[in-house]
């Protein structure tokens, strides 16, 4: 009993720590649970602060992860839309710390039978992992997210159909290179055929 206290003890002192820094501060108010709806220019404040600081990444992933393990519904989806945001606007320093595999399985218990999380916030859960799947295929060094997505699959999870108006691409700077690359060589043609 009192090693168990000691390690929850321990947590909480992380835990509150993490949450008294400028981005803990702005993580907590992004995932209030008295907030209507997502704040946005907050989400992406929050997405500018985790780019642009050193430690950046590292706190925000703190910030998310003791979020997630509140009990209250309304957190947990605004924490998933802003880990959302975060994942679609951020750079690969914070893919690489959401992509662990103790990061993947607090999403994992998320969306356990055995969580009395909503099923809606769940399926926002199960969309988020199954489109960091594929975003992160090709990148050996983002595979936890792929093996949590097969675990889920071997265990039979159905993921929620996804409607592909609502898809925004993942952050991936090799993809808006290729594109950058495609309109420079269709402006180059452009300007040799008007010649």
């Amino acid at each position: 009993t009192t090693l168990l206290y000691t390690i929850k003890f321990e947590m909480t002192i992380l835990d509150m720590g993490t949450m008294k820094t400028p981005i803990g501060i702005k993580i907590e108010s992004a995932t209030h649970k008295e907030l209507a709806s997502t704040n946005w220019s907050l989400n992406l404040e929050i997405c500018d602060m985790v780019n642009s600081e050193q430690d950046g990444p590292q706190l925000a992933v703190k910030a998310l992860r003791n979020r997630l393990q509140q009990r209250d519904d309304k957190i947990v989806d605004h924490v998933l839309m802003l880990l959302d945001t975060l994942v679609k606007n951020c750079g690969r320093r914070f893919h690489l710390l959401v992509a662990t595999r103790d990061f993947m399985c607090d999403l994992i218990r998320l969306v356990s039978p055995r969580d009395p999380t909503p099923q809606d916030v769940k399926d926002k859960a199960l969309v988020l992992i199954e489109r960091c799947s594929d975003a992160f295929a090709n990148d050996k060094d983002l595979a936890a997210v792929g093996e949590a997505y097969q675990y889920l699959k071997s265990q039979n999870v159905a993921f929620p159909a996804q409607n592909l108006d609502d898809m925004v691409a993942i952050h991936t700077p090799r993809a808006v290179g290729a594109l950058f690359q495609q309109i420079s060589y269709f402006i180059i043609q452009t300007f040799h055929s008007s010649i």
